[in-house]
Parts: C-alpha cells; sequence; structure tokens
C-alpha cells in the first residue's frame, strides 16, 4: 500500500517514516502548497487540506496539522503557528506571558487520511507542556525554543535532531494511524 504524506517539512516526513519503518505501507512525500483554511481548528484544517490534496493527486493521501494553544493566552497562537513563526520573536511570545502565571500549553495534532474514494479517517494527538521562561538554545522554530513537553525536562529544540525524531514517533498519532491501517487493510 502507498500513501502520499503532503507536507514540505522534512521533520515531518523522518517522523512519519520512523513510525512505518517496519511496515508494508510505504509513505511518498509530496511537496504540495495546500490552502490553509480558516479556522481555530487543527482538525478541519487538516481535513480541508487533505480533500483538496486527493482531488490535486487523485491518490490516497495523508495530512497533519499541529496547533500550538497556550492556556493563559485563551489558546492563543492556536494553529496559526507558521504565522507567529514569520511575524513575533521568542522575546514578543515571552513578553505576552511575563505576569502569566499559568504557563501551560496543550500542542494538539492532527492527522487526517482521504482514501483515493474519498474516505476520510480522523486521528487527533494532544501533548501537554510548559513555556519556558528563558531561552537555551537558538536553533529550531519559536515554539520549538519554547515548549517543554511534560515528558521531558528539555524544550525540543535542546534535543539532537534523532532525539526529536525519537520524541515525535513515541508521542505521535502516526502510530494510531499506522496501526489502524494494517487492521483495517490486512496488511502484516
Amino acid at each position: 500500500m502507498q500513501i502520499n504524506y503532503v507536507t514540505g517539512n522534512r521533520m515531518k516526513f523522518d517522523i512519519a517514516n520512523s513510525v512505518f519503518s517496519k511496515s508494508k505501507i510505504n509513505l511518498v512525500q509530496k511537496n504540495l502548497d495546500t490552502p490553509e483554511i480558516q479556522s481555530f481548528h487543527v482538525k478541519e484544517i487538516a481535513k480541508y487540506s487533505a480533500k483538496w490534496a486527493r482531488d490535486n493527486l487523485n491518490s490516497d493521501v495523508m495530512v497533519t496539522d499541529a496547533g500550538f494553544y497556550i492556556n493563559s493566552l485563551n489558546g492563543f497562537p492556536g494553529p496559526y503557528i507558521k504565522y507567529i513563526n514569520k511575524w513575533l520573536t521568542i522575546e514578543d511570545i515571552l513578553k505576552l506571558l511575563e505576569n502569566k502565571e499559568d504557563r501551560s500549553i496543550v500542542v494538539k495534532d492532527c492527522l487526517v487520511y482521504c482514501s483515493k474514494s474519498g474516505d476520510i479517517k480522523i486521528f487527533k494527538n494532544e501533548i501537554n507542556g510548559i513555556i519556558t521562561k528563558e531561552v537555551k538554545c537558538e536553533c529550531g522554530s519559536i515554539i520549538d525554543r519554547l515548549v517543554i513537553p511534560e515528558s521531558l525536562d528539555c524544550t525540543i529544540a535542546e534535543l539532537s535532531y534523532d532525539e526529536a525524531i525519537s520524541f515525535w514517533s513515541k508521542n505521535s498519532n502516526l502510530i494510531k494511524f499506522r496501526e489502524w491501517l494494517e487492521k483495517s487493510f490486512h496488511i502484516c
């Protein structure tokens, strides 16, 4: 079985390959500039993009979308992280949280599979964490440099590339997706 993973993000594709490495499911990376609808819900954004990609590729596709919901900022920035990385600095985000006791964040990840025939299956995942008060690493996205997942004692950016792949692979909705595919399509 072959599925087109619509993403231009190398790390996302490497994470997916890690999860599917011992599977008979072949992932192919497709870098399409899918339209992103405006919604506060990553599920709706990913679902729209998956349908659009399926229509344009005429094949089975999967699309993922993530949002970073800072509790004390009423869920800001949510799914708009791409714009935050473009417009705001780390200092801007830290300034927004300067007088906030609650530094908790929920990373919401949604994977949408859309079959060539139009069937849709949705897989959601959440990771809780906190926003650090000081930045210790100068590489990675703004959110990677700020978020400390509750299962780690450092930010995601402080991990090596392989450690980050391992972390996201273990904490990914890709596992549920792979298991569903193997069970539904009798892939052993």
